[in-house]
């Protein structure tokens, strides 16, 4: 799970930097939050009154239509389980490629 965890994590992270969105990927092995803000990393509670929760929902609402859940609450975490494995790797990232280069960067 770590390890299908730190892949998903690392590839939003690059894809989320190629298609130029101003957001973060963080989080621990299987368990890991996606944030749409300018900071470098998210350490505490006020640090997410900041986050950009409406880029949030619609990014997570074009990966629904590509098939991949995520919680619909941004500040809620993003859980890999036992069941998923590399194939699910691809997808969510492929479903994340698609939908980042659809949705709107912010000015």
């Amino acid at each position: 799970m770590h390890t299908v965890g730190a892949r998903i994590m690392e590839g939003l992270g690059e894809l989320m930097e190629r298609y130029d969105h101003e957001g973060i990927v963080q989080g621990l092995g299987p368990m890991f939050q996606v944030f749409f803000t300018k900071e470098s990393k998210i350490t505490c509670y006020r640090e997410t009154l900041d986050v950009n929760t409406e880029r949030f929902r619609r990014f997570r609402n074009l990966m629904l239509q590509r098939g991949v859940y995520f919680h619909p609450d941004g500040m809620e975490r993003i859980m890999i389980s036992a069941a998923h494995d590399e194939l699910d790797v691809e997808r969510v990232l492929a479903a994340a490629e698609e939908s980042l280069r659809e949705l709107p960067r912010a000015h």
